[in-house]
């Protein structure tokens, strides 16, 4: 990664700046690299984590197109869990590798969650929910509030493929869906949280899938 760049991330990773056109220049610049990168795996972890973070909030609260590079996103950050498990990572805790892998899974659920709603291609809900489904166990280890967050995305990919999949398997993805989702509300109800939104939302989606 070139330094122009590393410093663009750096500056931003802790905030867009409030100017769209400003974000659309971030925006173009982050493209033109994940277009022209052929492999990850040579870049550093830290600056794969924190690209992947700024793309995200382009992708969340922004109007602008990453749509071009969508696939290159996605395979960044299934490389960036690739590079964790194959290489050499000094100075790094078994919590902090495990917290490295959980983000790349969960930003890759989310492109790949996109990309579906972009396309309605069962293929990308399959790895949207397998990439939240795997995020969400490694985070039961050390941070079991984001693990049920992370079960309750899986829930979401796997409550479209029970719409968008053949009747012999909707009754599988229908069961992972309510298993997904049930981990969650327990999750809530041991904690005693106040019924929230969410809390709502995922309610109803396992009362009509029952």
């Amino acid at each position: 990664m070139e330094e122009p760049l590393r410093h663009l991330i750096n500056r931003h990773y802790y905030g867009l700046p409030d100017k769209p056109k400003k974000i659309q220049q971030i925006s173009d610049i982050i493209s033109e690299y994940l277009r022209s990168t052929k492999s990850f795996l040579d870049e550093g972890i830290e600056d794969l984590r924190k690209l992947s973070e700024v793309s995200q909030a382009i992708l969340i609260n922004h109007d602008v197109s990453l749509d071009a590079v969508l696939q290159n996103l996605f395979d960044m950050n299934i490389e960036g869990v690739e590079k964790i498990r194959v290489s050499f990572l000094p100075g790094y805790s078994r919590r902090q590798l495990l917290g490295l892998e959980s983000h790349f899974r969960i930003s890759a659920a989310f492109v790949a969650g996109t990309i579906y709603k972009r396309t309605e291609d069962v293929l990308w809900a399959k790895d949207w929910y397998h990439n939240a489904l795997k995020a969400a166990i490694v985070l039961s280890e050390f941070e079991p509030n984001s693990s049920a967050e992370a079960f309750a995305i899986a829930g979401d990919a796997a409550f479209e493929l029970v719409h968008k999949t053949a009747y012999r398997v909707q009754r599988q993805w229908r069961a992972w869906a309510v298993e997904c989702y049930n981990i969650y509300l327990e999750y809530n109800r041991r904690l005693k949280k106040p019924d929230s939104e969410m809390i709502g939302e995922v309610q109803l989606k396992v009362e009509h899938l029952q």
